[in-house]
This record gives C-alpha cells, sequence and structure tokens, in this order.
C-alpha cells in the first residue's frame, strides 16, 4: 500500500508509521520491517537522484532522516546476526547513502557491529571515499 503514495517524503513517514504501529503490537516482527527496510532504500535513491522541483537538495534529504532512523531502530531492536545479514545485503545492493550507514551502525547491538566492523570500515572506505557527507 505504501508504494502507492507519489511523494516519496510521505511515503517514508507512512512507512515510519506503520513501523511505530507494528513495533508497538510486536516488536519483534521483523517480516514486514524488512519490506519497508528495502522500499525505503528505493525511495531514499530515487529522492536522492531526482530531488524537489522546490526545495533544496540537502534540506529535502534531511527530511527523509528520521524515517530511515526509525525503521532500522526497530528493525535492530533484539535482532540477530540473520536480521543484520539481510540488512546489510539490502544496503550493498542499493546505491550507497551515509544515512543508511550510520543507522545500521548505531541501533544494531554492538556484539554484531564488532564482528563486522571489517566489512563496515571496508564500505566507508570504498563507497564514500572523496564523496561529501550526505
Amino acid at each position: 500500500m505504501v508504494r502507492g503514495i507519489a511523494e516519496p517524503l510521505c511515503a517514508s513517514y507512512t512507512c515510519a508509521y506503520l513501523a511505530r504501529v507494528g513495533h508497538t503490537m510486536s516488536p519483534n516482527a521483523k517480516d514486514y520491517l524488512n519490506l519497508l527496510v528495502d522500499f525505503m532504500f528505493k525511495i531514499y535513491a530515487q529522492s536522492y537522484n531526482k530531488g524537489h522541483p522546490t526545495v533544496e537538495k540537502t534540506k529535502y534529504m534531511s527530511l527523509f532522516d528520521p524515517t530511515v532512523d526509525w525503521l532500522l531502530q526497530c528493525l535492530a531492536y533484539q535482532a540477530d546476526r540473520s536480521v543484520f545479514k539481510d540488512v546489510w545485503s539490502m544496503y550493498t545492493s542499493n546505491e550507497k547513502h551515509v544515512v543508511f550507514l550510520k543507522s545500521i551502525i548505531r541501533y544494531f547491538p554492538s556484539e554484531i557491529i564488532s564482528v563486522a566492523v571489517g566489512v563496515i570500515t571496508s564500505s566507508i572506505k570504498t563507497d564514500f571515499a572523496g564523496k561529501p557527507d550526505d
């Protein structure tokens, strides 16, 4: 249903709302959150490439930060390594943006991040070398 919303910013906040309600009802359910996060990767990339006709790009993209943050926070809540692997495969198969990487590092349990630190630092080095911060 979220895919039918034409304005990407409205669609992203709808995803965040669905994640909030779903997290309230069943905090350990991850299947619908995987779909929402995958959709968010696509929405963010599309918005980043096209921008907004009347709003400056950096301001417009900063409006997506809370939704990305919340979705990944809900998904990372009591997550195990399989959830991290799913999110990391989504991250590597889509366009790389700092907001996703920051949220992954911030919200996944430290014991998972500590194991994946080599892969994460390699991604930072290769994906964002010479690029300005999103």
